[in-house]
């Protein structure tokens, strides 16, 4: 995770694949971000420039044209487990004034469900803590073995959450499958790269740009252009 503003140098949070959610308001800014963890940032504030890294996690945009607001998630496996962004969700509502039904996600590149192979270990807890839809975000591969569909499943949870379905985006890009294009650990090991989501919210709008792409890679830009009013 990561945070920049205008006239101040990048500062980075450690993600423990949980649901920490850190508010980036001008108190935090003023004192500094050094040692924050977290695995989801939200802020109202202008000109401040929010992050996650990844290579095969799921990075989540959350942006709300009004009440203002804008939040990035880094919803691993581990992460969908906690539903970290629905606690992001709840801390843009208590925190900034929004609503989940005005808010718009975008889901980017991540590991997709052909190579997210799983055993009884991993899958156990989402059965035990999603009895009734646990397996609408796994496809059985034979005894004891599942794949998860982490994109299903994160859009799952930002519809229960409240998000309506046709204010969720999808990116469609798979980190495994294109890791030529996109930096993916399950395809590298600890030679991997890492992409990064980024959102931030100007005077005038809320956008990614040209500069800032809402996700990049090795050599593939997905620049999801959000909208905003002048």
């Amino acid at each position: 995770m990561g945070v920049s503003s205008s006239g101040t140098a990048r500062d980075r949070a450690c993600s423990s694949h949980g649901n920490d959610v850190c508010l980036v308001d001008a108190a935090l800014l003023q004192r500094g971000r050094a040692g924050l963890a977290a695995d989801a940032l939200v802020t109202a504030l202008p000109d401040v420039a929010l992050g996650v890294l990844i290579a095969d996690c799921l990075p989540v945009v959350l942006y709300a044209l009004g009440p203002p607001g804008v939040a990035v998630a880094h919803a691993g496996r581990m992460g969908t487990y906690h539903r970290v962004v629905e606690r992001t969700l709840a801390v843009m509502t208590q925190q900034c004034g929004t609503l989940p039904t005005q808010v718009h996600a975008v889901l980017g590149p991540a590991i997709g469900a052909c190579c997210s192979t799983l055993d009884a270990r991993a899958v156990g807890p989402f059965q035990e803590a999603f009895p009734a839809t646990w397996a609408q975000g796994f496809l059985p591969q034979g005894p004891g073995r599942w794949t998860m569909d982490l994109l299903m499943a994160n859009r799952r949870q930002r519809c229960a959450a409240g998000v309506p379905a046709a204010q969720i985006d999808i990116a469609s890009l798979w980190t495994v499958c294109d890791h030529h294009d996109l930096y993916s650990h399950r395809a590298e090991g600890q030679e991997a790269g890492r992409g990064m989501a980024i959102v931030a919210r100007t005077s005038w709008a809320i956008t990614s740009s040209s500069s800032t792409p809402l996700a990049y890679g090795r050599h593939t830009n997905y620049a999801h252009h959000l909208p905003g009013r002048r």
